[in-house]
């Protein structure tokens, strides 16, 4: 009598560590392919270029206008990063330019003049943007 119980259980017990190995074995493979790896056909786009606009901007001394950045990564895609580049003015005292949070790319004419706006990023350094400051103008008597 308490021979076929004990073989019986021990036959089930046999069952389910053979089905819990498996069933183990099949987790580990699956979680094996979340590397954030390739593997699986989705990649993570790489940056190519950064792209700043508007293009040839022109403005008075004594004014301000703000700039964007856009990443353009090797799928097509884009991307505002306007906050996350950092910013440089060739020439300051001709414009500065801001990367100061909530300001970034905000560029501030200080006299007549140009000055070559670029921007980087992971490595990315953009192509020079020519911004021109013109002379102030008499705005009203």
């Amino acid at each position: 009598m308490f021979g076929s119980f004990f073989t019986r259980s021990s036959r089930s017990s046999f069952v389910v560590s053979k089905f819990t190995g498996a069933a183990l074995l099949l987790g580990l493979l699956a979680l094996s392919g979340c590397d954030g790896s390739s593997s699986g056909g989705a990649t993570t786009p790489n940056l190519q270029s950064i792209e700043i606009t508007p293009s040839n901007p022109s403005l008075a001394a004594g004014t301000s206008t703000q700039l964007t950045a856009t990443a353009i990564h090797n799928d097509n895609s884009h991307a505002d990063v306007t906050s996350q580049v950092i910013w440089a003015s060739a020439t300051t005292s001709v414009a500065t330019i801001s990367n100061a949070a909530g300001s970034n790319g905000l560029a501030t004419s200080v006299a007549a003049g140009s000055s070559s706006i670029t921007v980087a990023m992971g490595g990315i350094t953009s192509a020079p943007l020519a911004l021109t400051v013109t002379p102030a103008t008499l705005v009203s008597i």
